[in-house]
């Protein structure tokens, strides 16, 4: 499957063309879109993405939050398995440094 290069929310533009991802580059990119898009945030897919609001102002436990991200790269249709899947919860000030990270506060 191919997709258009998408830098900093903007499209890649090369030589007066699109830049176009195609196999495991273009994959990397659609799972990094759709976890770090929030629910409804795109007009044309509102069923796209996680809802983070609700899962950060809730406080689910890392379980619920592995589930749900799980589910999410489930449904990404050239991913037919998850072997490993480990969420870091950035809320402590030492794990905030060890990852350079901003802790963790909802």
């Amino acid at each position: 499957m191919k997709t258009i290069q998408i830098a900093n929310g903007d499209l890649v533009i090369s030589n007066d063309s699109f830049v176009v991802l195609s196999d495991t580059d273009a994959l990397k990119q659609r799972i990094q879109n759709r976890i770090s898009m929030f629910f409804g945030e795109f007009s044309l897919a509102p069923n796209l993405g996680v809802d983070w609001f609700s899962i950060m102002q809730n406080r689910n436990p890392k379980s619920f939050i592995e589930s749900t991200i799980r589910s999410e790269l489930l449904s990404e249709s050239e991913i037919i398995e998850i072997i490993s899947l480990e969420v870091i919860l950035i809320d402590t000030t030492e794990k905030a440094r060890l990852y350079n990270k901003e802790m963790r506060t909802a």
